[in-house]
């Protein structure tokens, strides 16, 4: 599984597990608009590094269980 594809599935479950699938609360939250949310979920563009920062940050800040972060960047 592709970094990108391992952020949108984190995206999508943030969305499932902490909104019931509720991608305009998802949005609010991320500070997105809901059709970029929704674009993402549906493989029309790619997560980007901001978006994927946030869908952790606020994952582990309201303790739901997303997967696991990617590790790798610079060393």
């Amino acid at each position: 599984m592709s970094k990108g594809q391992t952020a949108k599935e984190s995206l999508r479950n943030l969305s499932e597990r902490g909104f019931d699938g509720n991608t305009s609360e998802v949005a609010l939250v991320l500070g997105r608009e809901q059709e970029e949310i929704d674009a993402i979920l549906a493989d029309k563009i790619s997560v980007d590094e901001d978006l994927e920062m946030k869908v952790y940050g606020i994952a582990d800040e309201r303790g739901i269980a997303i997967g696991e972060k990617p590790t790798g960047g610079q060393q």
